[in-house]
């Protein structure tokens, strides 16, 4: 994951990630976005994984910070051809995609708030075509606002 991620760092934009055990201490707040800080220490760290899926990613100075709880929780709004919900088949790598380029690239461009419910559902669509599986997409019902994005399998709309 980290060369995936290095290979977009640059002088410009500074991309990071960490990963967790839910029953793990939160990792060293200097790695943390000040607004997930704040987050975090409001809310405790099974609440902001039960709240938020395991999952967020907030926008830094020059990039983004990632920061997934790996539960039990995954979410369950992948479905197959047939509309039969399926599990991610992809995994740890999928959620890397999903918060790194899907939240991370996107808030990183400017493309605000507003759009990262679709932003990054339709980018993991993206990646779990490029990676076979053109029969599994994700709708969104169980993302941010838990709302069906329209067009879900159309390309994310940067780049």
């Amino acid at each position: 994951m980290d060369i995936l991620v290095n290979s977009i760092n640059s002088d410009d934009f500074t991309y990071k990630f960490q990963y967790v055990s839910e029953n793990d201490e939160l990792p060293d707040k200097s790695m943390l976005a000040p607004q997930l800080v704040e987050e975090i220490e409001s809310t405790g760290h099974t609440v902001l994984t039960k709240l938020l899926g395991g999952s967020q990613t907030k926008q830094t100075k020059k990039g983004s910070y990632s920061l997934v709880v790996e539960d039990d929780r995954s979410p369950r709004d992948y479905y197959n051809n047939l509309g039969e919900q399926v599990p991610n088949p992809l995994g740890r790598v999928l959620y890397v995609f999903h918060e790194v380029f899907g939240h991370g690239r996107s808030l990183s461009l400017g493309r605000g708030s507003d759009n990262q419910h679709g932003d990054a559902i339709r980018l993991e669509n993206l990646v779990l075509r490029v990676a076979g599986f053109s029969n599994i997409q994700r709708n969104g019902e169980d993302h941010g606002p838990k709302t069906k994005i329209p067009n879900n399998s159309q390309l994310p709309d940067y780049r």
